[in-house]
This record gives C-alpha cells, structure tokens and sequence, in this order.
C-alpha cells in the first residue's frame, strides 16, 4: 500500500467531520464530552482553514471555514465567558465557551491516576513538583500583551518565592490547567496532577478562525471579522484591533491574537506551519532561552 498524499488525507478527514455534521445532535444533555454537531462544524471550519494554508494551499478553503465558523457564532448555544480565569477552573468545567473537550476524573472518583490530566513528572529537583516540565519561552512571554488573559496563561510566581527567572527552568509555567495541584486551594487534589478536563475547542477559537478564513476567502476583513477578533480582544483587556487592515495584516494579527488566546492549547505550531512562520517566530526566541536549566 502506497503511502495516501497529503490531500488524500484531508480528504478523508473532511469526508468524516461531513458525516459527523450530518448525524451528531446539538446537544447531549446530561453527558458531556460528547461532540455535537457544533463540535463538528468548529472542527470542520479549522480543517479548512488549515488547508488555505501550507502545504495544500487550497485557498478555496478559506469561504468554506468562515462558513462553518459563523453557523457555530449565530446558531449555538456557546460563548465567551465574561472572565478569562474562570474558563481554566475544575468547578466550571463544561461552561459556555467549551465547544469540545476531553473529560478527565479524580482518583478519587475513578480510583485512577490514569483519567487525570497530568502535567508532568519532574526529573530533577523542582520548586512546581513536575509542572516545569513543560514550560513558555521567555520571548514569547515577553511579547504577550499585559492584562487579565495574561496573568491567567503564566504562573511566573512559585510556591517556594522566587519568580521564574531564580526558578529551575528559568522560564515561566503553565498556569492554565493547575487549578486543583496547588496546595492551600479548595480544588487541591495532587501536586503534578489535576483532573481538569482537557479543553480541544473553545468559542474563541471558532470567532478567531472565522475572522481570519473570512478576510482570506473575501480579500480583505469584513465588519463581521472585525467583531469577531475584537470581541476577543475585549475579554483580554485590549483595545479593538485597528481599523483599514490589508488582507495579510489583518490576517497576521489573527494569527498573533491566536497565539495569545490559544497559548499551550494545541493550536500554535500548526498555525505557524500553515502560515509558514516558524522560521520567522524562532528568531524571536530571547537569549534566556538558549540558556541550560540550573
């Protein structure tokens, strides 16, 4: 058997989230993880953007993505949270903005270590028992815009006083899936594990892809994609994103606006991929980077 070519796959992806669309109720009260049909359009509308870009760049893809994002933002029941913070915390899993996620359970409910979300075991000594192994880039920390969704993407400050630039690491952690492993909290439940759901899709990242797909499909940012990027924005404390953007600016502030929004949540490698920047964001990395952990 011939290995399939790149398009034969996406192919074969997009044939299955079609048939998802078409079979999938819009809601499974009672059960959730479950994916709806507005899993299906969300998870649609990303494969389409992806491939707008690198390797097939199928720019036909781009209309069909704003389509399947703006039937998610008119039609179904999700949205943002008011609060950043509150998205990441164990008792308000399965909120609004959650269009899709992976359910995890305590030890204490499963008598497993297994149905947790683990965040990592450290291999020397650690001031985060094992949460430094995996950790943001200095630069990029640096680069992320001041406000509330910044202080709720980095723990920078540790248990044992000292800030990351003392740490072991060297470098900030995430803060995003620790509620329930810190001690002194009403959700503690273990030093390196929580049994926080792991979030694959959020209302946010469906406003981001339909702005983005929108402006490449029409050639240039719509009303409608203005407001979708700045209602993000909005959230994370930032003013709206300027007025009269070419195609390929707007389209590089959806892309930096996806990196802050959707930092350490799976989406950003593929992003520069597709947008053929990762030679362009690693000249960014800051010195402390290339630095060797203490």
């Amino acid at each position: 058997v011939e290995k399939s070519s790149v398009k034969d796959v996406y192919e074969l992806i997009v044939s299955d989230l079609r048939f998802a669309e078409e079979h999938l109720p819009p809601e499974w009260p009672g059960n959730p993880g479950r994916p709806t049909v507005w899993a299906a359009r969300s998870l649609l509308a990303q494969v389409y953007l992806t491939m707008g870009g690198w390797p097939l760049k199928d720019e036909s893809k781009y209309a069909l993505a704003a389509a399947e994002a703006k039937e998610v933002i008119d039609h179904s029941p999700h949205g943002l949270l008011d609060n950043f913070a509150d998205i990441w915390l164990l008792n308000n899993e399965n909120n609004k903005e959650i269009v899709w996620a992976i359910q995890f359970c305590s030890v204490e409910k499963c008598n497993s270590p297994y149905f947790m979300t683990q965040g990592g075991y450290a291999t020397m000594p650690s001031e985060e028992s094992g949460w430094d192994d995996v950790f943001f880039e200095v630069g990029f920390y640096k680069r992320f815009p001041a406000g509330p969704r910044k202080d709720a993407t980095f723990h920078t400050h540790f248990t044992n006083g000292v800030g990351f630039e003392q740490g072991s690491t060297r470098h900030p952690y995430i803060a995003k899936y620790r509620d329930g492993a810190e001690q002194g909290k009403p959700s503690y439940e273990n030093d390196y594990m929580t049994s926080r759901n792991m979030n694959y899709l959020r209302f946010a990242e469906v406003l981001l892809i339909y702005a983005e797909a929108q402006a490449m499909a029409d050639g240039a940012p719509s009303k409608d994609a203005y407001k979708a990027i700045n209602r993000v924005r909005a959230r994370a404390g930032l003013n709206d994103l300027a007025p009269g953007l070419s195609q390929l600016a707007f389209r590089d502030s959806v892309v930096a606006e996806r990196g802050w929004e959707l930092a350490a949540e799976f989406s950003r490698w593929f992003d520069l991929v597709r947008t053929e920047k990762v030679e362009t964001v690693k000249a960014l990395k800051d010195p402390l980077d290339m630095q060797p952990a203490v």
